[in-house]
């Protein structure tokens, strides 16, 4: 999809030698600290018959926010946090160049997770779930519902359904008028 190395390399993203995330690429995830607290891995071969993402035993995506060990930062100094699905769509923020970025795992927002969020000082959440007009719009959707008597919760149109295949610089400008 075009990540660049260092992308990758920053993430620590790579590629499965083991059987448990066989022909998968390799997400670890971190907790808001840097500490490892489990794994994600993408499935690489195109088949229905396989599920697209996997995570490692006891990993409770319901408790994390990806990237959010490298977002807090920007998000404390900007005030605002862009909410996207993947590890995919935060590495092809990060990218562009967008830095206040975290990812849910999916379309829902865990009343854990929007703990995480109201931990980091934002006040404005703009919601980036996929623009499609199935499952990306109904959790965008819940999640401004579960949010909007925390934040100033944004959900935009944009021209691509998925961040991570958008191009870099559509995707900067788009970001950055926020």
């Amino acid at each position: 999809r075009g990540y660049t190395p260092e992308i990758l390399t920053k993430f620590n993203v790579g590629e499965s030698t083991g059987i448990e995330m066989y022909n998968r690429v390799v997400v670890p995830i971190y907790d808001e600290f840097g500490n490892f607290v489990g794994c994600s891995g993408r499935n690489l071969i195109d088949s229905e018959k396989y599920p697209k993402w996997i995570h490692s035993e006891n990993f409770n995506r319901n408790n994390y926010l990806y990237g959010l060990n490298f977002a807090k930062d920007h998000i404390i100094s900007s005030s605002k946090v862009f909410l996207v699905e993947s590890p995919g769509d935060v590495w092809r923020a990060f990218q562009a160049g967008i830095y206040n970025v975290v990812g849910i795992f999916g379309i829902s927002l865990s009343d854990n997770q929007k703990i995480l969020l109201e931990k980091t000082g934002a006040t404005k959440v703009i919601i980036l779930t996929n623009f499609n007009e199935g499952p990306g719009e109904r959790g965008a959707k819940k999640i401004a519902e579960k949010l909007q008597r925390t934040f100033t919760v944004i959900r935009p149109a944009f021209e691509y359904n998925d961040l991570g295949d958008s191009p870099i610089d559509i995707l900067y400008n788009f970001l950055r008028s926020f």
